[in-house]
């Protein structure tokens, strides 16, 4: 039997020997033996336990040792090995493990070979197995100090609650133990007060001086936002009948509102013809629609052939009665006979062809004004304003609309209304969203609010962005769901992140500044740039290929013309600090991104040209 301490590590036991499980006598020499092939029965225990780890170790003639470690010896009493390996026949070994202060009387180095314990340690184990005499002595004691055995009752304090108590009383066993503390974290104990406050009269009132530690904390706040406090006016009103008002004045923003009128009486604008038009329509009526007697379309002399430039006399002359213009009928012989001037004829003639024509056009404008007039009455159509119905139309009382303008209350006038009315403090709206809740973003660099910061959500097909303010403040007002959250800023840079929307919250989120890294020389500069993927958020893994297509144009130069590419770290970000100034590079993301050429600036930082590829 081999003693063994109890949970120990490094004990070795010798295992064998393994003899051939054919002729039962050939050692067994180059076995593989595992920790799962070596079973262990502890003391008391109804089903054996594979070696915690570790097999054994050939050693000569079939014999192996093994290394018992902690857990194996957890258990004292027997211990008892089986190996079973195939090829071999199986091996048991009986080992017993004593209690460390037992084994270390007899078998450590140097040991007395007996008990070292006193009769007191002896009696304290309640039972105690003389397994080399084969019996058991049990200790079943019933007095203490020649008295009965005190009850010792149970406590569900913790051990912290039990050391806070300043006095503590064993009375089971007669006597009191007094903790006297005489020092507090290395010092003197401090002077405690007491009170007769509750906790909540304690914390109601606005100033709290705690004395006993040597200082003041002053709960009088008489800041707001590094201001003096708003003053917070009152309104009766609810924000739907603020917004019922059908008049609001909007009285000093130095703008001016036009009024652009796209609409008349609920409908589109009539199409008003110009004077052009009117004429066009006019003369291009057919002529057989205008020929009654008495009108002046019955009256014009008309062509029967294609010409339409005519005279009196000659080629192409008006052939009509002009004599039916005369008192009398002109003859030929009047002519003949020299007593009609035919020169005086032809001017008297026309003079009196313009006369009727005047009148006959004077009467048909009148007639057609009038028929214009009906139809374009039976057409719904309005005349165009005049400058006072303008006015009128858009509230403007007087011709003067300098007068009304200036009427206009300025920035400064509408925000002391508006102060005195609802209170001071920032303006914002929801910025994106129409959901239930309300969640405002505030970002900064890390202590300064940044402005004109693009705060992008995202959740499934959903879409959610708004710019911050001057205060680095962004609206949203969103449902319950779980967003991507991603910001973006010129010259910074923001790893994505998400946030559960539950309830109406806020929250923070501060981004880096980019920091180029400066170029080595004085003709160098460095350019950078943020790269997206599909949802609109900063990527890594982005490749960047970049080279140099054109020099600066100095002559005794000679540049590298070889690609070479850029990858975007955690935050998006590509930086070069390599670029020759006045030179020009061509751009491309991806392997099937359409390339882009761009000249280098005289400065020691850019944003490099913007791009659109496919990784």
């Amino acid at each position: 039997m081999i003693p063994l301490r109890k949970s120990t590590a490094s004990q070795e036991v010798l295992l064998g020997p393994f003899l051939d499980d054919t002729d039962g006598k050939t050692a067994e020499t180059g076995l593989t033996i595992a920790n799962t092939d070596i079973k262990l029965w502890k003391r008391g225990g109804t089903t054996e336990s594979s070696k915690n780890s570790g097999g054994a170790t050939h050693i000569a003639s079939g014999r192996y040792y093994a290394v018992l470690d902690a857990t194996d010896t957890d258990t004292t009493g027997e211990l008892i090995l089986n190996v079973a390996v195939a090829g071999a026949l199986p091996v048991r070994l009986v080992c017993h493990v004593y209690e460390a202060a037992i084994f270390d009387a007899f078998f450590a180095s140097g040991a007395a070979g007996y008990s070292t314990l006193t009769a007191q340690q002896v009696w304290e184990y309640s039972t105690r197995t003389l397994s080399a005499f084969s019996f058991t002595v049990s200790a079943n004691v019933t007095q203490w100090n020649g008295g009965a055995l005190p009850t010792i009752g149970t406590s569900t304090l913790t051990a912290q609650q039990v050391w806070e108590y300043g006095t503590r009383t064993l009375s089971a066993f007669g006597f009191t133990v007094s903790a006297n503390v005489v020092q507090w974290n290395g010092a003197s104990l401090p002077t405690i007060g007491t009170s007769t406050l509750t906790a909540q009269q304690v914390w109601e009132y606005a100033t709290r001086t705690l004395s006993a530690f040597g200082f003041t904390v002053a709960a009088n706040v008489t800041q707001w936002n590094g201001g003096s406090l708003p003053t917070i006016g009152t309104s009766t009103l609810t924000a739907q009948q603020v917004w019922e008002y059908a008049t609001r004045t909007v009285s000093a923003f130095s703008f001016t509102v036009a009024a652009n009128v796209t609409q008349w009486n609920g409908g589109a604008l009539p199409t008003i013809p110009t004077a052009g038009e009117n004429a066009d329509a006019v003369w291009d009526e057919a002529m057989a629609g205008h020929t009654t007697a008495g009108t002046y379309g019955g009256r014009i002399p008309r062509s029967d052939s294609s010409n339409v430039n005519v005279k009196l006399t000659g080629s192409a002359h008006i052939a009509a009665d002009v004599h039916e213009l005369q008192p009398a009928v002109i003859e030929a012989q009047h002519f003949a006979l020299g007593a009609i001037d035919a020169n005086a004829v032809a001017a008297d003639a026309s003079s009196e062809i313009a006369t009727a024509v005047r009148t006959e056009l004077a009467t048909e404008l009148a007639r057609i004004d009038v028929m214009v007039g009906s139809r374009l009455a039976t057409a719904s159509y309005t005349a165009p304003l005049t400058a006072a119905g303008t006015r009128l139309a858009i509230g403007l009382a007087a011709a003067n609309l300098d007068s009304q303008l200036d009427a206009i209350p300025t920035a400064a006038e509408i925000d002391t209304q508006l102060s005195g009315t609802h209170g001071g403090g920032a303006w914002g709206s929801i910025g994106s969203g129409s959901g239930a809740y309300t969640f405002t973003v505030t970002v900064n660099d890390g202590t300064t609010a940044l402005q004109n910061a693009t705060v992008r959500l995202v959740e499934g097909v959903n879409n959610y962005v708004a710019v911050t303010n001057a205060s680095g403040v962004a609206v949203f007002a969103l449902d319950a769901a779980t967003y991507s959250v991603a910001i973006s800023k010129a010259g910074y840079s923001f790893t994505p992140t998400t946030k559960v929307i539950a309830n109406t919250t806020s929250q923070t989120y501060s981004m880096s500044a980019v920091t180029p890294t400066l170029p080595a020389a004085a003709n160098l500069s460095t350019g950078t740039a943020i790269c997206y993927g599909t949802t609109g958020l900063p990527i890594a893994g982005v490749v960047v290929t970049i080279q140099q297509v054109q020099g600066t144009g100095t002559d005794g130069s000679a540049y590298d013309g070889d690609t070479f590419t850029l990858t975007s770290n955690a935050s998006g970000v590509i930086s070069h600090n390599g670029f020759v100034r006045g030179a020009t590079y061509s751009i491309r993301r991806g392997i099937r991104g359409e390339a882009k050429s761009f000249t280098v600036p005289n400065a020691v930082s850019f944003d490099l040209s913007e791009i659109v590829g496919r990784d």
